[in-house]
């Protein structure tokens, strides 16, 4: 019973000096095991229906309901579909920019693709378990999400520079598309919803 008090003591103390948070590239050590095989073993994803922007939006809702929420669009704008690789409906829409926070727009339908909390506008992100908002920090994802942080990666952002990647399943359920946290200085400034090509 000695022994095996000090072992679990060693592993406990390993694991609180393991926890640094670093935004300089190296890698954030967390005390959990990575596994990859995102099943029941190891349910680490973000539900895209448990989301709301603050507390009331789903990031699919009526257009009406988005309007109602944060106002009318600063801008509304058509994209040339030519350079669109991918959208949620597959179909034409038009962008609802909300200072750099962007919606696509199809018609009385709006789908949050991507949460800027650098602007004026105050966002906040609600899941089950974590409020993410500007302030939110790697630390505090790690707690929820330790082995996606774990495998960050560095990304350069047009207009602001080298930030941090964290890239989180959508559901249980393997999915192409992801979430996407961007974090600058070790602090969240913006949510993506990650549809690849």
């Amino acid at each position: 019973p000695t022994i095996m008090k000090i072992l679990i003591l060693l592993v406990v103390l390993f694991a609180f000096l393991g926890c640094t948070d670093s935004t300089t590239g190296s890698k954030l050590m967390v005390s959990e095991p990575v596994d990859l095989d995102l099943t029941e073993n190891n349910p680490e994803y973000l539900d895209k229906g448990s989301v709301t922007i603050n507390g009331k939006l789903p990031l699919i809702s009526k257009t009406s309901t988005l309007y109602e929420l944060l106002g009318k669009p600063d801008s509304l704008v058509s994209p040339d579909f030519d350079f669109i690789c991918v959208s949620y409906f597959d179909k034409d829409f038009k962008y609802g920019y909300f200072e750099k926070s962007q919606f696509e727009i199809y018609g009385d339908t709006s789908v949050a693709v991507s949460i800027d909390f650098l602007g004026k506008r105050l966002f906040e992100l609600k899941t089950p378990k974590l409020a993410l908002t500007k302030g939110t920090t790697l630390v505090e994802l790690a707690k929820i999400f330790p082995n996606s942080v774990k495998e960050k990666f560095e990304i350069n952002v047009s207009g602001i520079g080298k930030t941090i990647a964290v890239r989180i399943p959508i559901s249980k359920e393997p999915a192409d598309d992801s979430w996407l946290f961007l974090f600058l200085d070790g602090k969240l400034f913006r949510i993506d919803y990650y549809m690849p090509c």
